[in-house]
């Protein structure tokens, strides 16, 4: 029987890989590059690498209202609730999303109604109206946002 497991060595290898990162001064760093989940699946970050010890040492994305390129210690992400999690705002842009949602605040006592689309297992599609939610309110309001013209 062998002496040590799979497991063995993959703890063992990532120890070394960890103690190695933390000692790296990141002095061979990879220029801009996509950043990917999965072969050829990318995330919609670019990355700079170390060289040596691979850690990303930079990451980056464009802005999803102006596009502008901002770097990960300035992202403005969603939360979820007023804004889809996932998405990046510059600094500019989050400000101004930020004045966006004071001007247009969700009021519950609103007559507002939204239609609900239901996709049924078995092929086609149900309609219902329900009373307009606060997250219906915001994604309203965010696709607004988005398609409104840049004052620039």
């Amino acid at each position: 029987m062998p002496e040590k497991t799979y497991q063995d060595l993959k703890d063992e290898f990532d120890k070394k890989v960890e103690k190695l990162r933390e000692e790296c001064d990141h002095l061979e760093v990879s220029d801009w590059r996509k950043e990917c989940w999965a072969i050829g699946h990318t995330t919609g970050f670019e990355v700079k690498v170390c060289e040596i010890c691979r850690e990303t040492v930079a990451k980056r994305t464009s802005c999803a209202n102006c596009g502008k390129l901002i770097e990960e210690e300035d992202f403005e992400e969603g939360n979820g609730t007023r804004r889809p999690s996932s998405e990046i705002f510059c600094p500019e842009c989050q400000e101004e999303w930020e004045k966006f949602i004071q001007e247009h605040p969700y009021r519950p006592e609103s007559e507002e109604s939204v239609k609900v689309v239901k996709h049924l297992s078995g092929g086609g599609t149900e309609e219902t109206e329900r009373e307009l939610k606060e997250g219906d309110h915001y994604m309203r309001l965010h696709r607004k946002f988005l398609e409104r013209e840049a004052d620039v």
